[in-house]
């Protein structure tokens, strides 16, 4: 990577745990945004398009495809279409991305002591604004009531993209770094009001700790356990519906809001499971009379499923599922195989909290989700443990 593209990444990537957690839809225009760079660099340098990651290509091209083909039988099928192309858009914007080349040794040291840095910045400005009322946030959201949801998602993507900055510190035995960037991300997810981002965060602390003991029933846990939730999760909470008025007292309103959107969302994937109602077309589907007269908090309005994995059981049925399946095992065999061993953990922690996230929040065809992601994927292949190269794995 030449220095230009070293310090347009090194911006760019310093920019995500810092503005982007006042801005967490920025994520995407900064993300794939340095994606285009790196395009354009390839083709001038070496006169050809970069070579796209064949195993995310051909899942990518065969899940826009069947998006694709449910606008046959969407609801909305307009709406489909414009979904298929923003999922499409998407999935280019990332696989480009990660064709960036390699960064340089002493040039990854850089990046990741900016990244801390940032990071320190970033809990402090959500610190201050917050016990401040939100008045940055509420500027920039256009709102103060908005305020603490964009809080929301910019923790939500930091917990995930938290982990490859800790693997940096840990590896490099930087004790003093390593204590900052575990009190800075604690503070975001405190002073935050995102339950699913602490949630999240605590799962992947519990993987890490796991990963280093039982490295190999970690790895095959995360896939039995990823597999059997979302394989059952319809009529998993399908069984659960007659119990949900038992947990009101227990939850939060947010939390039971979540579980009433669950219930009648689940109720519409048992209906197509195999072909789904069309992408991107839950939130037209409606609400029974009988369903909305159980609810204490959903009213008629138009919801998203706020679970990902769910939206694709009502949205696309079963194939959309196994397809989605099939990039998680990918994902989950790339770290076993491209990346080196000390880094593990922080990628399978990191795995685990992005899969807890989506089981919570956020559309699959949120623009800025697959832009964290790409991003955390980027910064684990250029964690160097000391010793090892370093290179961008995810791309060959």
């Amino acid at each position: 990577m030449n220095p230009i593209l070293v310090a347009l990444t090194t911006v760019v990537m310093a920019a995500l745990p810092s503005v982007g957690l006042a801005l967490g839809p920025s994520y995407a225009g900064l993300v794939f945004g340095l994606g285009a760079i790196y395009l354009l660099h390839g083709v001038a340098r070496e006169r050809r398009f970069p070579r796209l990651d064949p195993s995310l290509t051909a899942l990518a091209v065969l899940f826009a495809g069947w998006c694709a083909l449910t606008t046959l039988w969407s609801v909305v099928p307009a709406h489909s279409a414009k979904g298929t192309l923003q999922i499409a858009a998407i999935f280019f914007g990332g696989l480009i991305a990660l064709t960036a080349p390699p960064m340089p040794g002493r040039a990854a040291d850089r990046l990741f002591l900016v990244l801390a840095i940032a990071l320190g910045v970033g809990a402090a400005e959500i610190s201050a604004d917050t016990l401040a009322g939100y008045p940055l946030e509420g500027y920039l959201a256009h709102g103060r009531d908005l305020a603490p949801t964009k809080f929301n998602r910019g923790a939500d993507y930091l917990g995930i993209l938290f982990w490859p900055i800790l693997a940096d510190a840990v590896l490099r035995k930087d004790r003093r770094r390593t204590v900052l960037l575990v009190a800075a991300i604690l503070v975001v997810e405190m002073v935050g009001r995102s339950a699913t981002g602490r949630l999240s965060l605590a799962v992947g602390g519990a993987v890490l700790l796991a990963a280093f003991v039982v490295p190999r029933l970690v790895r095959r846990g995360l896939a039995a356990g990823v597999v059997f939730t979302v394989l059952t999760l319809p009529w998993v909470l399908r069984l659960f519906s007659p119990y949900r008025k038992a947990v009101i007292p227990y939850i939060k309103n947010s939390a039971l809001a979540r579980l009433e959107i669950w219930d009648y969302m689940s109720a519409h994937a048992v209906e197509r499971p195999l072909t789904g109602w069309g992408f991107w077309d839950a939130k037209f589907l409606p609400i029974r009379p009988d369903q909305l007269a159980q609810y204490v908090w959903i009213d008629a309005a138009v919801y998203y499923p706020h679970n990902q994995w769910l939206q694709l059981w009502v949205e696309t049925g079963v194939i959309g599922v196994v397809i989605g399946l099939a990039f998680v095992l990918t994902v989950l065999r790339r770290i076993h195989t491209r990346l080196a061993a000390p880094v593990r953990p922080f990628a399978h922690a990191a795995f685990a909290t992005a899969i807890v996230t989506s089981l919570d929040n956020f559309e699959i065809s949120t623009d800025s989700w697959w832009a964290a992601l790409t991003a955390t994927a980027l910064l684990l292949t250029w964690v160097q443990p000391a010793g090892e190269s370093n290179g961008s794995e995810f791309s060959g």
